[in-house]
């Protein structure tokens, strides 16, 4: 099984691309099965170790979080939106090597400094090995994605989500040890990625990394602006909390918290969504037909505003009753957040669409701007909201920012695709 520069395989047999509708269900019902069975653990740990190592645990996965866009790259929608075979997936697994090599170099000695401990650094060094095989297997759905077979990924993070759960439990369960229990996740997903997702992207491309040096400097230099323009739109709703723990207390940010978090799935269900048009609309922008691609962005525009919209609705109107059930009584005269915050993350999902189409566009310079313009507003607003209105100040500085973004995503992308039309 060879690959050229465009990306296309010799082999015969190669799977055909499957429906956009199979690609969106099977991509969002089992990513949302496995960040919700990340977010089970969280429960777990407390129900079955108790509160101590609850906070191992919680420090494990903020090491997570910093290492996930190094080691990734922020470049999953810059590999499938490839469609022209600038690199191939070979070239892009040999990278991704590199900067999850890059990664656990430089978060491993901040995890070692505030760990304060070596049995504490143990956990978060097992969980990092955790996020490792989760930044590999991103640039194999990559290889999926591209081909237009989104289908396997779902089953791999349905999998995935099961078997985190099960090892997590029983080794919590019956060993009393987190580390046991954070290495039991561990193996069972790189279990997935070697059994499951290496032989499926096999199908469609070699993946024995080979990359050059001029292609491995040329990623590096041109993907950077994803990267950092991932940190910035993160930025936006840390810098609105930790003022206000800052300002109010940490108990106060905890009791926001709670009412915000169920909402994270609403953004994360957005952008499964969505995830599946990134290659029809590379596919557009590259032929030159600026109709049909304007016309795609807009069709996944609304099923996004349509179904996120459904949700919220839903949400906000179970939320009063659901969130009691939840976290007890206490949290009664806070639900009116609920509704705003989910204002919030949905616009935070749509600012992530556009944020890739002009990934797609490659438009990196608009893509900084972008998101430096949402980020720049959120530090000009954060503390006359947060002072005049309180907690919902929070959301009102994550609205009026990503408001911000989107307006400029929207207006870069006009003028992109007009220029792109004179052109062709």
């Amino acid at each position: 099984m060879t690959e050229d520069r465009s990306g296309k395989v010799s082999t015969k047999g190669v799977p055909a691309p499957v429906s956009l509708r199979r690609n969106i269900l099977f991509n969002t019902i089992g990513s949302l099965m496995y960040q919700g069975c990340q977010w089970l653990t969280t429960v777990l740990v407390v129900i079955l170790s108790g509160y101590t190592d609850s906070g191992i645990l919680a420090l494990a996965m903020t090491v997570g979080v910093m290492f996930n866009p190094i080691g990734t790259y922020s470049m999953r929608t810059f590999q499938v939106s490839d469609v022209e075979g600038r690199y191939t997936h070979a070239n892009y697994c040999a990278f991704r090597i590199l900067t999850i090599a890059i990664g656990v170099a430089l978060v491993s000695p901040y995890a070692l400094f505030v760990s304060g401990g070596p049995s504490i650094f143990l956990t978060v060094f097992i969980y990092l090995l955790f996020k490792v095989d989760e930044a590999f297997s991103d640039v194999l759905y990559g290889v999926d994605q591209r081909a237009e077979r989104m289908d396997y990924i779902g089953v791999s993070q349905f999998l995935r989500g099961v078997l985190i759960v099960l090892s997590f439990s029983c080794a919590l369960f019956v060993a009393h040890s987190i580390d046991l229990a954070v290495f039991g996740m561990f193996v069972a997903c790189a279990l997935v990625t070697v059994m499951y997702d290496i032989p499926h992207a096999l199908r469609f491309a070699s993946l024995r990394p080979t990359i050059s040096w001029a292609d491995a400097r040329s990623l590096l230099f041109e993907c950077w602006p994803m990267v950092v323009a991932t940190l910035l739109i993160s930025m936006v709703v840390s810098v609105a909390r930790q003022y206000y723990s800052y300002a109010f207390g940490v108990d106060q940010l905890g009791l926001y918290a709670a009412v915000a978090t169920p909402a994270v799935l609403v953004q994360a269900m957005a952008r499964f969504l969505y995830s599946p048009s990134l290659v029809p609309l590379a596919e557009r922008w590259a032929s030159g037909d600026m109709g049909s691609f304007i016309s795609y962005l807009k069709k996944a525009a609304l099923l996004m505003l349509a179904v996120v919209g459904f949700v919220a609705v839903g949400l906000s109107l179970a939320g009063p009753v659901l969130l009691p059930l939840v976290y007890g009584q206490s949290i009664t005269d806070y639900v009116y957040l609920f509704p705003m915050v989910l204002v919030g993350t949905g616009l935070i999902a749509f600012l992530w669409l556009f944020s890739d189409v002009l990934i797609v566009c490659r438009d990196m310079k608009g893509l900084l701007v972008t998101d430096a313009a949402a980020f720049a507003v959120s530090l000009a607003l954060v503390i006359p909201l947060e002072m005049l209105f309180g907690m919902n100040g929070i959301n009102f500085v994550v609205v009026i920012s990503m408001a911000a973004g989107l307006t400029i995503a929207c207006a870069r992308i006009a003028k992109l695709a007009k220029r792109q039309s004179v052109r062709s």
